[in-house]
């Protein structure tokens, strides 16, 4: 009966330690704002570049003028159509980088695709019904990672 017990405990803890890690919690644009702009870059909202049909519900923007940077925050209505819109993204990474396919980690509501290929560092990775999306200079990948790894992306 005891080892009956322990087992029981045991798969429970077990369980409990693997739902941790299937879900994570999506942050909100005020934190990703928040991030990016502790690191010196500026964001726009750019929401209203979107017909409402789209679905997407907040969208900001880092660009940098000196070179090809884009890292972008987006919350759209479900997380069925954050993933649809992050599988494009990453087939627009595979033909960028003439079919060298990325790392695909995650599970449950987070889903991260890294892909570097041609100088270039993408990454898409979401929460729930929000994304970030980067396409930035390898030279960039750290300041990247950091990023996300502050937002839990």
């Amino acid at each position: 009966m005891k080892k009956r017990i322990s087992l029981m405990a045991l798969a429970l803890c077990f369980l409990l330690i693997l739902s941790g890690c299937l879900y994570k919690k999506k942050t909100e644009d005020t934190s990703f704002r928040a991030v990016v702009e502790a690191k010196g870059y500026t964001v726009e909202d750019v929401t209203d570049r979107y017909d409402p049909e789209v679905g997407v519900a907040s969208c900001l923007y880092v660009y940098d003028a000196e070179k090809p940077f884009e890292l972008g925050f987006y919350s759209v209505e479900t997380q069925k159509q954050a993933k649809a819109m992050c599988d494009q993204n990453m087939k627009k990474f595979e033909l960028f980088a003439q079919g060298e396919t990325g790392s695909k980690t995650g599970a449950g509501n987070n889903v991260k695709y890294e892909l570097t290929a041609d100088g270039r560092y993408m990454v898409n990775s979401s929460i729930g019904n929000t994304f970030i999306y980067a396409d930035v200079p390898e030279e960039d990948t750290e300041t990247v990672k950091s990023i996300l790894a502050e937002l839990g992306y």
